[in-house]
C-alpha cells in the first residue's frame, strides 16, 4: 500500500477540524510535536483526505511521517501489521541503527528478539524515541477499526507513553463500523482518557460544503438539478457525492457505491436482515408495530433483530421508530431486493396502512410498487391535494405527474395537467411546466381540451417569454377558446384576462382596455373572483399610466390587495402587491417601491412562493432597487 499520498483535489469543509488537529499535534513547532489525534468518522465522510492534508503540513514542517494501515483479514490479520508497514517505509541503513539501539532484531517485526511481549512493545518506545531525536517523528495508523489485538494494545503504550523526544500520533477509525461489542470501542474510551490524547469526530459535510466539492471535481457547471440531487443523496458524505457525480443522475444507487454500502449488511443474521430489508421499503422511519407486521416477526426475535441492525450501524432509533442511518444504505438494500420480494414487502406495508388509515402519500409509496394502480392513483390525486393545503407544491407536482401516468379511462386528464401545471409555477419550476403542457398540447385532445391547456400555456408564456410572444400566445389562446363548443364562462374570463395583460405589457392600451373590461363582464356574470381581479388589474394599470395622481390608482391596488387576501387568493395579493410597488416604482419612489416588493417577498416566502412569479419578482426587484 501507498505511504498516504498527497491528494490532488481540495479539501473542503474541515478547516475548523484541520486547525484543531494541526493544534493538538504541535505542527506549528515540529520540534515540540507532542500528543496522539484519535480521528474518527463514517466511512466516506473524509478522514483519509483529512489526514492526508495533516501529512502533507507535517511533511512540509520536516516532520518524518509513518504511516501503517490495518487490513480488513478477519483472524487471518498479522499482528502490528500498520507498525510493519510504517518501519518498512525506513531505509535499510536507518533500519537496522535504530533496530540496534532500540534492543530489536527488526523494527519493522515488533516482538521479534524480545525476552517477552512487554519488551517487544517497549522496544517500539525505544525506536521511536531514537528516531525522533535527529527528526521530529508522526506515527499514522488508519483504519484501527480493523486493528488486532496485539496492535491495540501496541496503541495503548504509544498513547500513554511520556516521550522525550518530539514524537506524536494519529489514528483513524470508522464509527459506523464500531457495534456495541466492537472491541476498538472499549479501547477508544480507555484512550480518550489519557492526558495528551484528543478525540475529533469528522461530521457530515453541510450540504453547501457537498456542492463546493462536487464543483471542485467537474470541468464547467453543474446543473441545477443534477447538483440539487447529488448534495440530497449524499447527506455529507464527500464519497458518496462523488460516487453520485461519477454515475450522472441514474435514480438507482451506482453498482461501486452499492458494494460499499451492502458489505454492512451482508454480515447480518437472517432476521436482521430480513428487518433491513422491510425498512427499506418503508420510505422513511418505520414503527416496531409496522415492522412485526410487515415481517411476521414476534416480538422477541424482531427486537433481537433491532437490536443486531442498530449495533452495526445500520439503522437508528428514532422517537417514531427505525429509520436507516443513510439514505443511500435504504436505497442500495430496496435495490438489491428481488422483484418479487420487493413486491411482497411493500403490498404488506399497503394492506397495514389501509387498515389504519395512513396519510395519502404514504399509502401512495406502497401501491405504486404493489401494482394496485386504483388505489395509487387515488392516493396519489389526495396526496397533491393535501401537499397544496401546507403550501407543498413541488410533492404536488410530483403526485399529479405519477397520476397521470396511471390515470383510468374517462377520468379528466387534462384537469390534472392543469393542476400539475399550476403546482409546478408555483414551486418556481416555470420551464418544466411549460415542456408539460406543450407536451400534452401535442396529443389528440378535443377542441374545449386544447382551448383549457392553451390558456394555462398563455399564463406560462407571459412568466417566460417576451411580451411578443406572450401575447401571441394569449390570442391563441383567446382564439380557440372562442372557437371551442360549450366552454364555461370562466374559461373564457381566463383567457380574455390573460390576453388583456400580455397586451398591456405590449403597451397596446386600447386592445388591452377593451380586453380587460369582456374579462371583468363575464368573470361578474360567473362569480369568477380571480379572473374579475386580474382583468382589474389590469385597468388599474392602465389608469396609473394616465393618471397624474398616483393616489387613485394606489388606492385601487390596496383595494384588490385586500379582497384578494380576504378571499385567501395567494396569487392575487401577490399580483396586486406588485403592480402596486411598479406604480411607486414609475412615480420615482424608490423607498416605496422597495418596502412594497419586500412586503411581496416576505408574503411570498410565508406561503412558499418564494421562487413562483411575483416572489420572484419581489426578490429581483428589490435587489435592483437596493442597486439603483
Amino acid at each position: 500500500m501507498e505511504p498516504m499520498p498527497a491528494s490532488s483535489t481540495p479539501i473542503v469543509g474541515r478547516a475548523a477540524e484541520l486547525g484543531e488537529i494541526s493544534r493538538a499535534l504541535g505542527l506549528d513547532d515540529a520540534a515540540a510535536l507532542r500528543d496522539a489525534v484519535l480521528l474518527g468518522g463514517d466511512a466516506g465522510i473524509g478522514k483519509t483526505r483529512v489526514l492526508a492534508e495533516v501529512v502533507a503540513r507535517a511533511r512540509a514542517a520536516g516532520v518524518r511521517v509513518l504511516v501503517g494501515h490495518c487490513l480488513d483479514l478477519g483472524d487471518n490479520t498479522p499482528s502490528f501489521q500498520p507498525f510493519v508497514q510504517a518501519f518498512g517505509t525506513l531505509d535499510d541503513a536507518t533500519r537496522d541503527a535504530v533496530g540496534r539501539v532500540a534492543g530489536l532484531e527488526q523494527p519493522f517485526e515488533p516482538g521479534r528478539g524480545a525476552a517477552d511481549r512487554s519488551d517487544g512493545l517497549l522496544g517500539i518506545v525505544r525506536a521511536l524515541e531514537v528516531l525522533a531525536v535527529d527528526q521530529p517523528v508522526l506515527v499514522v495508523v488508519e483504519d484501527a477499526h480493523w486493528a488486532d489485538a496485539s496492535t491495540r494494545q501496541l496503541l495503548q503504550v504509544l498513547l500513554a507513553h511520556d516521550f522525550s523526544s518530539p514524537v506524536a500520533l494519529a489514528v483513524t477509525y470508522r464509527t459506523d463500523d464500531l457495534h456495541r461489542r466492537h472491541p476498538l470501542r472499549v479501547a477508544l474510551a480507555e484512550w480518550t482518557r489519557l492526558p495528551r490524547v484528543h478525540r475529533v469526530e469528522l461530521a457530515p459535510l453541510t450540504d453547501g460544503h457537498v456542492a463546493e466539492l462536487v464543483r471542485s471535481r467537474v470541468d464547467g457547471d453543474v446543473s441545477g438539478e443534477r447538483m440539487d440531487t447529488i448534495v440530497r443523496r449524499a447527506a455529507g458524505n464527500a464519497f458518496y457525492a462523488e460516487e453520485l457525480l461519477d454515475a450522472g443522475l441514474a435514480e438507482s444507487v451506482p453498482e461501486e457505491l452499492a458494494d460499499v454500502l451492502l458489505v454492512r449488511y451482508d454480515r447480518l443474521s437472517d432476521d436482521a436482515r430480513t428487518v433491513v430489508a422491510a425498512a427499506s421499503c418503508g420510505g422513511g422511519p418505520v414503527a416496531d408495530s409496522l415492522l412485526a407486521g410487515v415481517t411476521g416477526l414476534d416480538d422477541s426475535a424482531l427486537h433481537t433483530a433491532l437490536r443486531e441492525a442498530v449495533d452495526r450501524r445500520v439503522l437508528v432509533p428514532t422517537d417514531d421508530g427505525y429509520r436507516f442511518r443513510h439514505a443511500l444504505l435504504a436505497e442500495a438494500v430496496h435495490d438489491d431486493l428481488l422483484p418479487g420480494e420487493r413486491k411482497r414487502l411493500h403490498t404488506r406495508y399497503l394492506d397495514a396502512l389501509l387498515a389504519e388509515g395512513a396519510s395519502a402519500a404514504e399509502i401512495s409509496l406502497h401501491a405504486h410498487t404493489a401494482g394496485r394502480l386504483d388505489v395509487a392513483f387515488e392516493a396519489d390525486v389526495q396526496a397533491a391535494q393535501d401537499s397544496v393545503r401546507i403550501g407543498g407544491h413541488h410533492e404536488a407536482a410530483v403526485h399529479l405527474t405519477r397520476a397521470l401516468e396511471i390515470a383510468p379511462p374517462g377520468h379528466d386528464v387534462v384537469g390534472l395537467v392543469s393542476d400539475a401545471a399550476r403546482s409546478m409555477i408555483v414551486a418556481g419550476r416555470v420551464r418544466t411546466a411549460t415542456a408539460l403542457l406543450e407536451e400534452w398540447l401535442a396529443t389528440d385532445l378535443s377542441p374545449l381540451d386544447r382551448a383549457r391547456l392553451l390558456v394555462d400555456r398563455a399564463e406560462v408564456l407571459y412568466y417566460t417569454l417576451p411580451e411578443v410572444e406572450a401575447h401571441e400566445g394569449a390570442l391563441e389562446a383567446l382564439a380557440a377558446v372562442e372557437a371551442a363548443p360549450d366552454v364555461p364562462a370562466r374559461l373564457v374570463a381566463q383567457a380574455l384576462s390573460r390576453a388583456a395583460t400580455a397586451a398591456s405589457s405590449l403597451f397596446h392600451d386600447d386592445e388591452a382596455l377593451d380586453l380587460a373590461e369582456r374579462a371583468l363582464a363575464v368573470a361578474e356574470s360567473s362569480s369568477d373572483d380571480s379572473s374579475a381581479l386580474e382583468a382589474q388589474t389590469v385597468i388599474n394599470k392602465l389608469v396609473a399610466r394616465t393618471d397624474i395622481d398616483v393616489e387613485k390608482p394606489r388606492r385601487r391596488y390596496l383595494e384588490l390587495v385586500e379582497s384578494s387576501r380576504r378571499r385567501g387568493d395567494v396569487h392575487g395579493e401577490l399580483r396586486g402587491l406588485h403592480h402596486l410597488a411598479f406604480l411607486h416604482l414609475n412615480a420615482g419612489d424608490l423607498a416605496g417601491a422597495e418596502r412594497i416588493f419586500r412586503e411581496n417577498m416576505a408574503r411570498a416566502e410565508q406561503t412558499g412562493r418564494a421562487w413562483a412569479p411575483y416572489g420572484f419578482d419581489g426578490r429581483f426587484f428589490t435587489a435592483l432597487i437596493c442597486y439603483q
